[in-house]
């Protein structure tokens, strides 16, 4: 009888050669693809055709699929929000998009609940449906209410149902602002599926002009969003601009804004997270960031006050963003913390803007494997005297965030900001903009913001193809001092610090991690004799942005004696985890082997 095996000994081999080059998509300097995200709706009012505030997110099951949201009809008035909420899907990577107005969720759309809509964000859970969370306004003036609500579909060809309440009053003294929402779409983890929604609670005076209290309260459903817990207070009393993450061990971590005030005068202003490991019961105290000094742009109203906080889904880092001001000159600032937010590396300003223009309104995004790193501003490096014009940039790191690339233009074309809504603040393009990671090296990061080339503003995106990819080192540097990994000889090639049977090079090719015990790599094995021709198939999962190892075969038909074994086909498609990708390697045996083996060999290139 014909026999086939593996041998489960991966072979980790010093190092050969030096890693020389990566396959990538835009050279630096080539003008990246924009790209509008369909018409306005016809229903729109003439004078309510801008969009603002955008969002963007990605599904965890399928990396092509995204949902955008963005303020569809923004208000040029003191009273804010917008005609209602607009949202976009791309099932093919952000090339191309559908865009509908949420439905039922403003009077001029399908005679829904409120008056107008603001703070859109987008989501998705671990089972693939799609989730908007926006704030919706009624009254006006000092009688203004607000309502959090969230509207659900069940893919991306579904339509989303009648928006659910999650938290508001009809007292306008007690009025919810900026919220945010976050999914545990991580399988297997404490309260996996659990939706946690947060958002800054104003107390305020009867005329609306004194505020007694702002803090970050959360509350979170386990029930798709059908009941909501009591909300809780997690923050300092003045507070604004929360972001709740999960993490891969279903760790939550909320990060905001901390004004530090004092009777009524800032001291200080920092960003902070706390943290809590049972998904939202309880919380650890304020983890601060650094001092941050801030700034505002003098004439688009910006997010001076709002961070962006991304993860990476394998390892479970905190990467942030801001904007601030260094030596007296506006910047892009960055931090990142691998200990969940205990010490956070010091504020980097990543944007190189010449002449201290203008810069504001960061976004981040987080490749899965944590190595690339992308950070969307607007930038008046090439606005005239009166910064009227902005565009859209890239701040870029393919380590992690230890060093930065030079920054690159986004947007082909500057937006005129005297085209954009004037508020109050000043000229609204949002408070904030999205981005989402890349994924592998075939997947782009997708950065989306408002643009104002056609007139009135409308939203655009652009991929942005990943250029280098993951390396040894950078994982090895963000893995050194963690319990067991203290030693540097824990993290040499070879060395296995939690003897689990796969070295360290192992442990990085194949996605998994060297300071906790990992079963076997599950190998799906499948022989078949079409023909008379007898072929065995071995699949595995492996890093997708993993180009500086190299994995081969060795075959065998005594497990003494082994020589390479060439494959008569070999495919990849997606893996499990957005940083993994399923490797399927089908060899022809030869008719006259009773017996044969097959091992892995990964090396360095």
């Amino acid at each position: 009888m014909f026999r086939i095996g593996l041998a489960l000994t991966l072979i980790a081999t010093a190092l050969v050669s030096s890693l020389e080059g990566q396959p990538g998509g835009f050279a630096a300097g080539k003008f990246f693809l924009n790209i509008r995200l369909g018409e306005d709706p016809a229903i729109l009012p003439p004078p309510w055709r801008a969009q603002a505030e955008p969002h963007i997110a990605r599904s965890p099951l399928n990396p092509r699929i995204l949902l955008a949201t963005f303020q569809d009809g923004r208000a040029s008035d003191s009273d804010g929000g917008a005609f209602g909420c607009g949202y976009g899907i791309s099932v093919d990577g952000g090339f191309t998009w559908s865009r509908k107005l949420v439905p039922s969720l403003t009077e001029g759309v399908d005679r829904g609940l409120f008056r107008r809509a603001t703070d859109p964000v987008a989501a998705f859970d671990g089972s693939g449906n799609l989730f908007l969370c926006t704030l919706g306004l009624s009254g006006t003036g000092t009688n203004e209410t607000g309502r959090i609500v969230l509207s659900t579909a069940t893919g991306p060809g579904d339509l989303f149902g009648p928006p659910q309440s999650i938290f508001g009053s009809d007292d306008p003294t007690l009025f919810p602002d900026k919220c945010w929402i976050a999914v545990n779409a991580f399988p297997g983890t404490p309260n996996a599926g659990r939706l946690l929604a947060s958002y800054t609670r104003f107390s305020l005076s009867s005329d609306g002009q004194n505020a007694f209290g702002t803090p970050i309260q959360v509350t979170h459903s386990d029930d798709a969003g059908k009941t909501w817990s009591v909300p809780k207070s997690v923050s300092p009393e003045f507070c604004q601009g929360s972001i709740p993450v999960f993490l891969p061990n279903g760790t939550l971590v909320v990060g905001y804004w901390n004004y530090f005030v004092t009777g009524s005068v800032r001291a200080l202003q920092q960003p902070e997270v706390v943290v809590s490991k049972d998904g939202g019961t309880t919380f650890s105290g304020p983890r601060p960031v650094g001092v941050v000094s801030p700034h505002d742009d003098g004439v688009a109203r910006t997010g001076s006050n709002l961070i962006s906080l991304a993860i990476d889904s394998q390892r479970g880092m905190l990467f942030l963003a801001c904007q601030g001001r260094i030596g007296g000159v506006p910047g892009i600032l960055f931090s990142r913390s691998v200990d969940l937010g205990t010490t956070w590396t010091p504020l980097l300003r990543v944007n190189d803007t010449p002449n201290a223009a203008s810069v504001f309104n960061p976004a981040i995004g987080v490749s899965p494997d944590g190595q690339h790193v992308t950070v969307l501003f607007y930038d008046k490096r090439h606005s005239e005297v009166t910064g009227q014009f902005v565009d859209a940039y890239l701040a870029e790191s393919f380590d992690s965030g230890t060093t930065w690339e030079p920054n690159r233009r986004l947007s082909t074309v500057s937006s005129d900001l005297r085209k954009a809504p004037l508020t109050p603040r000043g000229r609204m393009l949002g408070d904030y903009q999205g981005i989402v990671g890349s994924v592998g090296m075939k997947i782009p990061a997708i950065a989306l913001w408002i643009d104002t080339r056609d007139e009135t503003p409308d939203p655009y995106c652009a991929p942005i193809e990943r250029q280098k990819g993951a390396t040894f080192e950078t994982w090895k540097r963000l893995r050194a001092g963690r319990p067991g990994l203290t030693d540097t000889a824990a993290l040499e090639d070879a060395a296995d610090p939690d003897a689990d049977g796969f070295s360290n090079l192992v442990e990085y090719a194949l996605g998994l991690e060297p300071d906790a015990p990992d079963p076997a790599p599950v190998f799906r094995v499948e022989a078949g004799s079409p023909g008379g021709r007898r072929f065995v198939s071995v699949g595995y999962q492996r890093m997708n942005a993993a180009r500086d190892v190299q994995a081969t075969w060795q075959g065998s038909e005594d497990l003494a004696h082994w020589a390479e074994a060439r494959p008569f086909s070999e495919e990849t498609s997606d893996g499990s985890r957005l940083f993994l990708e399923e490797a399927v390697a089908t060899f022809e045996v030869s008719p006259g082997s009773m017996s044969r083996f097959y091992r892995l060999r990964v090396a360095r290139k």
